[in-house]
């Protein structure tokens, strides 16, 4: 196993050799905020490069490749995005173990300005409220989809960093 640790954002993580994590945002969505995304292929060039943007560095310039159209046929994605301010009630807390249900399915992704078929997983822990986005290739192993869950149940989070700024509702 090997491990994330985000020390800025107070979120870590563990997930299988043969996963990939992003070292920098693969998003250019700055609200909600990303905060963790492995996949089982490769992420460095798809991540956000640093450049100038009227005189200022900007973190979110263009990567080298953009996300393909389609993932990879026995691929995954996990993508974790945090709302800033409080959770809303209505958020539900974190489940004892995640687990991939019908009713979390449909079309996801346009973080990246495309959709794909996946799993939106929300919930609220210490005072937070994050979002996991879950694709998979259309081949994707019995395997890969437990080892996408058990990527999730190992995310260790701390209480809210004092720069994350509040939520719209």
């Amino acid at each position: 196993m090997r491990s994330f640790d985000n020390s800025e954002a107070k979120l870590s993580a563990r997930y299988p050799v043969g996963w990939y994590a992003a070292r920098r945002s693969i998003s250019h969505v700055v609200r909600p905020k990303q905060r963790f995304a492995v996949a089982t292929f490769p992420l460095r060039r798809y991540e956000l490069r640093p450049t100038r943007f009227h005189g200022r560095l900007s973190q979110y310039g263009p990567p080298l490749a953009e996300l393909p159209q389609r993932l990879p046929p026995r691929s995954a994605l996990i993508y974790v995005q945090e709302f800033g301010g409080r959770y809303l009630p209505r958020d539900p807390p974190r489940p004892a173990h995640f687990a991939l249900n019908r009713r979390d399915t449909g079309l996801a992704g346009c973080t990246f300005g495309r959709s794909w078929p996946g799993y939106m997983l929300v919930w609220r822990e210490k005072g937070r409220t994050f979002a996991a986005n879950v694709h998979f290739g259309a081949r994707a192993t019995g395997r890969t989809r437990s080892e996408a869950l058990k990527i999730l149940d190992s995310i260790r989070l701390g209480y809210r960093p004092t720069h994350v700024r509040g939520r719209a509702q």
